[in-house]
């Protein structure tokens, strides 16, 4: 091969990667991503590790590493993936951005995407 074609191959291969990072996932694709699967990474805001159990019949469990635990309800409004915290009234809706490594970002869209969440991997089972 000569640097011609490596160097092609390189930029396709950058390219394509930069093509499924940045995908916002469809509803039915969060619903089969985080249903029954437990997602591991870090709330960003909070500045905390986070693992949250997404369970089948729309229930969700976390834990963050401080030790504060929530539980409450989840569910996918058209393109966006929604939870309720047990015991709040305010609904926390956020779109689900590929981050291209494997992992799932949630978005809070405004004027500027705001990164939430960051799940680095998502397991399937309860690994709460």
């Amino acid at each position: 091969m000569n640097l011609n074609h490596g160097l092609a191959a390189v930029a396709c291969s950058l390219f394509m990667l930069a093509a499924h990072a940045g995908d916002f996932l469809s509803g039915d694709e969060i619903t089969s991503t985080f249903s029954g699967k437990t997602g591991i990474g870090q709330h960003l805001k909070k500045e905390q590790g986070v693992k949250t159990y997404f369970a089948g019949d729309g229930t969700f469990s976390s834990v963050l590493s401080g030790g504060v635990t929530r539980k409450g309800t989840w569910w996918v409004d058209d393109k966006l993936f929604c939870v309720r915290i047990n015991g709040e009234t305010k609904d926390r809706c956020r779109s689900v951005r590929k981050d291209g490594s494997g992992g799932y970002e949630l978005v809070k869209k405004k004027k500027k995407d705001i990164v939430i969440i960051h799940y680095e991997s998502v397991e399937d089972g309860d690994q709460t």
